[in-house]
């Protein structure tokens, strides 16, 4: 088994363990409509498997958590298990039923050129 192997097994038992279902959401802007003066724009979901843990900042005083701030702890497939038809990235959505959280950083993780999964800074 390869190195690779065993860390995409211990992500997935991660997200098996303490992920459920959320959703990761992208504005997509359409093309201008002179008629109207306006942009059409559509939304664009899938259902993905991921948890939120605390993003603490560490000084050499303390540690704090920052109100608001957050990591998003995501898989790199959908929760069906097809691969995702996007990559998060900065200025995505996620949708944690009713709560909704804005990405402000993308950190895949990596086995090799494989992604097995994504740590997002998230904001309220």
């Amino acid at each position: 088994m390869t190195l690779g192997a065993v860390l995409k097994g211990n992500w997935d038992r991660l997200l098996q363990m303490h992920g459920y279902e959320l959703m990761l959401r992208r504005e997509q802007q359409g093309t201008y409509n002179p008629a109207t003066g306006s942009v059409a724009t559509t939304d664009a979901a899938e259902k993905i498997m991921g948890f939120f843990a605390a993003d603490k900042n560490t000084t050499e005083e303390d540690t704090r958590i920052e109100r608001g701030k957050r990591k998003a702890i995501l898989s790199s497939s959908r929760s069906d298990g097809h691969a995702l038809t996007r990559t998060p990235v900065t200025g995505d959505i996620i949708l944690d039923g009713t709560e909704q959280f804005s990405v402000t950083h993308v950190r895949k993780i990596r086995s090799g050129a494989t992604v097995v999964g994504y740590i997002c800074k998230v904001a309220e």
